[in-house]
């Protein structure tokens, strides 16, 4: 007998997953998505102003870091994944292991943007250690967080409405903190951001550490009795699972261009709208991640409401469509002239990429259903695993793509003002290259 067998915050009763969960379950859960999107956006938004503008590493050397580390970071999520399937803890197989991770991402925050005085090699060195730590944690955190999510009910339905609750408080929780960290980092220094991330990075890390404790205790976790099952057998079976790849295969595509966009923002508006003012530049990006952050939480509970309604893939296609037209027309809607025309750009993708989170992953769910159906095994935390290296995969291919970016187009720090083919070469990246992966997305859904 499974000692968790007796706890009340476990079940084990086929009949108790089909029914709804309770409101205190769900916001718990999607506490958890608040510590999610505030670890996985708060060092993309603070690695580029921190250590390239403020300590001197080279944009492309940073850009092929922050790939690396993320590629790095994706291949360990399926064996966390398999662990987390495997594990006979008396505490869950899934809740353990989101308490350490939240944890130990959020005390890495501390050394990540406290340096030591060092040279620009070290500087380099040092956000590549760190950041290494800090995503194995996050993935200690992020494979098991997902799993418990996509097992606590059964209702099709329902998971939906889970889905919702997770992405919606997580937009919330971001649209409320993040666009704030980089213009609270430039009102301690407008010069050098490095200087205030000091203070409000290992701050944005106590937070980590305190949205993980809810989802860590109050959801229940269902009670698997099967046999363990060899690592490169269940891999081998998840990637056999055709439905499951072509999500993966949308989720990569999107994230490549998100990312790509979000990361570029910034460097757009110092080459073209407001000629290298960091400041000014960054609390631009403040006002659309304000805006873009509320327009996502709607997003969310609009995106559930319609897929209950609706055919699932309907609305994920629609919202694709949304954000490639939304990006293509980015060139003709941000000009120095309007400045604040731009925030177009966050009314048109928020939308979509509610989409894309809500249902991608209330179809994981679906999947491990359809997956037990043909095997009998239940492997939430790999298939989890897997699609976490897949949005892993995306997030590493838009940070680089970023980096090359800047290096394509002949951005230079040092300028005073880019010259006119810069500008020229910059938006036009800007507005297609995310334009095309997004395409690339809607053919597969």
């Amino acid at each position: 007998m499974n000692p968790a067998a007796d706890k009340t915050d476990t079940v084990s009763n086929e009949s108790d997953l089909a029914q709804r969960l309770s409101f205190k379950e769900k916001v718990a859960y999607g506490l958890g998505g608040g510590a999610e999107i505030i670890m996985a956006n708060s060092i993309l938004i603070l690695a580029m102003p921190v250590y390239y503008l403020g300590l001197g590493v080279r944009a492309e050397v940073l850009g092929l870091i922050l790939l690396g580390t993320k590629i790095f970071d994706a291949v360990t999520d399926t064996l966390v994944g398999h662990l987390s399937d495997n594990s006979r803890l008396r505490w869950g197989r899934r809740k353990p292991y989101i308490l350490l991770g939240g944890l130990i991402t959020g005390l890495s925050c501390i050394p990540l943007w406290r340096p030591v005085q060092m040279s620009t090699a070290g500087y380099m060195w040092h956000f590549f250690f760190i950041s290494i730590l800090y995503y194995v944690f996050y993935t200690i955190f992020y494979v098991p967080y997902n799993a418990l999510g996509y097992e606590m009910t059964r209702d099709y339905d329902e998971r939906t409405r889970l889905m919702t609750y997770k992405w919606g408080i997580g937009s919330v929780m971001g649209s409320g903190i993040l666009p704030l960290l980089l213009p609270l980092c430039y009102a301690i220094d407008p010069n050098n951001a490095a200087v205030g991330a000091r203070f409000w990075g290992p701050m944005v890390g106590g937070l980590i550490v305190l949205l993980c404790i809810a989802p860590s205790i109050v959801p229940r976790e269902r009670i698997v009795h099967q046999e363990k099952i060899p690592f490169f057998k269940a891999l081998a079976a998840t990637l056999q699972n055709k439905p499951f790849l072509l999500l993966c295969g949308i989720v990569v595509l999107a994230l490549v261009g998100i990312i790509g966009m979000l990361q570029m923002r910034l460097f757009l508006n110092m080459a073209y709208v407001y000629p290298m003012n960091q400041k000014v530049s960054a609390d631009m990006i403040k006002w659309f991640d304000y805006l873009y952050g509320a327009v996502s939480a709607l997003g969310m509970f609009g995106a559930g409401f319609l897929a209950v309604r609706f055919d699932k893939k309907k609305v994920l296609a629609a919202g694709l469509l949304t954000v490639a037209v939304g990006m293509a027309a980015s060139w003709f809607y941000i000009t120095p002239r309007y400045p604040y025309l731009q925030l177009l750009l966050g009314l048109l993708t928020a939308p979509g990429m509610s989409c894309v989170w809500v249902l991608t992953n209330s179809c994981i769910a679906d999947v491990c259903d359809y997956d037990e159906l043909a095997t009998g095994m239940r492997r939430e935390g790999l298939y989890g695993a897997v699609f976490s290296f897949s949005m892993k995969l995306g997030s590493a291919f838009g940070l680089g793509l970023s980096g090359f970016v800047l290096w394509l187009v002949g951005f230079d720090k040092e300028l005073t003002a880019q010259t006119y083919e810069t500008v020229i070469r910059f938006r036009l990246a800007f507005a297609l290259i995310p334009a095309i992966f997004f395409a690339a997305a809607l053919a597969l859904a």
